[in-house]
Parts: structure tokens; C-alpha cells; sequence
């Protein structure tokens, strides 16, 4: 994934009149992921992410605010929050930024895949 398809991903949720709306969207596209996870969300999954990101190739890490797109190979030996393969920052819309804030909350069950969990509690790490 690149910038513009990360743009171009979000236009078409931004158009959306809900977050409920968003939510039937990601539903009917087949996204499960894990709430309270920056590489794992329902956003980041639907933007392309894998279930099981590898941080060596093209992703995306969503907060409430903004997307970060990593692109490009990585330096070796830098963490990636700190890589200088970050390409952008895309803004969230209004509507997908509320979608994001319900379904970290527990809105929405059906997306929720059960072998996530957030990142804060330690499940994903080795």
C-alpha cells in the first residue's frame, strides 16, 4: 500500500453517513481485527494491513487522528515508530475517527477477531 491508496481507502469511508455505517462496511468486506491496536485495527486491516504484519514491508499504524504510512525498505537496526520509511501522516475523517473511537470502545463484536488482543495487554508480544 502507498500514500494515495491510503487516501483513496478513507475517501471512500469519509463519504459514509455513520460510523455505523462504516462499521456495515468493514463487515460486508470481511474485516475482523483487534480493537486498541495501531496494526491491527479494523482500519488498518481494511487499508491492507495483514493479520500478521511484518514490519519489514509497506504498513500502516491508525490512531484516532491520523494514519502513518510506512513505505520502502526499512534501516536495519531502527525501531519502526522511529524509521525513516514513514512517508505521511493522512488525516482520519471525521466519520472514521468516530467508527475508530466505538469499535475500540466494544461497539462493534462482529469485527472483533478473538485472537487479538490489544497491545497493551501483552498477549502479542513474545
Amino acid at each position: 500500500m502507498n500514500v494515495e491508496e491510503v487516501r483513496e481507502k478513507l475517501d471512500k469511508l469519509a463519504v459514509l453517513d455513520s460510523p455505523d455505517a462504516v462499521a456495515m462496511e468493514l463487515e460486508a468486506q470481511g474485516v475482523v481485527a483487534s480493537p486498541g491496536c495501531a496494526s491491527h485495527c479494523a482500519i488498518a486491516h481494511y487499508l491492507g494491513n495483514p493479520e500478521k504484519v511484518d514490519f519489514s514491508k509497506d504498513f500502516v499504524a491508525v490512531t484516532h487522528q491520523w494514519v502513518a504510512v510506512y513505505e520502502g525498505d526499512p534501516k536495519p537496526g531502527v525501531a519502526w515508530e522511529r524509521n525513516p520509511r514513514l512517508a505521511a501522516h493522512v488525516a482520519v475523517p471525521d466519520v472514521v475517527r468516530q467508527f475508530i473511537r466505538k469499535f475500540d470502545d466494544g461497539e462493534y463484536p462482529a469485527l472483533v477477531d478473538g485472537t487479538w488482543h490489544s497491545v497493551d495487554d501483552g498477549k502479542n508480544w513474545p
